[in-house]
């Protein structure tokens, strides 16, 4: 079974998560890193991780496969 989210990332750096998730993750061809108040779209892709950072590039919010 695979991944869908990562609650372990929260308080890292965005660049860590990104290395931690394509490590055990291979499927996910996209991540996106999202500023505070950044839009996005709401369409659900199984290859894509969003990463919420704060104003500092640390992770924010549970990274989740969507």
């Amino acid at each position: 079974m695979s991944t869908q989210e990562w609650p372990e990332l929260v308080g890292m750096p965005a660049e860590d998560a990104a290395a931690e998730i394509q490590r055990g993750s291979p499927h996910i061809n996209r991540l996106q890193v999202v500023s505070p108040g950044q839009l996005v779209t709401m369409e659900f892709r199984p290859d894509r991780v969003r990463l919420h950072v704060n104003a500092d590039g640390i992770v924010s919010r549970v990274p989740r496969i969507g």
